[in-house]
């Protein structure tokens, strides 16, 4: 494990999608907070609003991973975008199992750690109390969250559950998040908090 307490500057590269970009009042993500909270993180962030599992894919075929180098540890969050877009789980998981293997490729000697999707009850262009957890296909976001851990299990990767996180939950969503999705300035703080700690920086 790395630690943030012997003054070394620990690189961050913080991947996925719009909760990873930044979406509260800040335009700030979890991972900034994370930077702001622990001055040895030094931050790259590759990520973008609506992308899935196969847009991180195709990102590695752009070689967008390139210049960043000397990476100690890589986050993943990514499945909210695929979940709302009715991704098959069973392509899910295909495309999951690949980027995982990719990533491992990349990042051989950092300590890669997948997290899971947010709990929601956001779902598409309408806001919906307690709805947002299944989706037009039937599957629910809980399961995405297993195939994740069931893939990082295969491949020898950490997993931190956010999805059943006890920060965001069904009796605190809409006070956290700006839209039952994207958490604001406070959610995100402990998200970044609950991050910090259990990464050991």
């Amino acid at each position: 494990m790395i630690s943030g307490d012997n003054g070394k500057k620990v690189h961050l590269l913080a991947v996925g999608d719009s909760i990873t970009f930044g979406e509260d009042e800040n335009k700030k993500g979890y991972a900034d907070y994370m930077a702001e909270r622990n001055a040895r993180i030094k931050l790259d962030k590759v990520s973008w609003g609506g992308l899935g599992i196969k847009d991180l894919r195709r990102l590695v075929e752009m070689r967008a991973f390139d210049n960043i180098k000397d990476v100690d540890i890589v986050t993943v969050l990514i499945g909210a975008n695929d979940f709302g877009f009715d991704i098959p789980i069973e392509e899910f998981e295909s495309e999951i199992d690949k980027y995982m293997k990719e990533m491992k490729g990349m990042y051989s000697n950092s300590r890669i750690v997948f997290l899971t999707p947010l709990y929601r009850d956001y779902y598409g262009t309408t806001i919906k109390t307690m709805g947002g957890t299944i989706n037009n296909i039937g599957v629910t976001l809980y399961q995405y969250g297993d195939v994740i851990k069931k893939c990082a299990a295969n491949n020898g990767i950490e997993v931190i559950d956010l999805t059943t996180d006890q920060y965001l939950n069904a009796n605190n969503i809409r006070k956290f998040t700006s839209d039952g999705l994207h958490p604001n300035k406070v959610g995100n703080k402990m998200i970044a908090h609950k991050l910090v700690k259990a990464l050991g920086l």
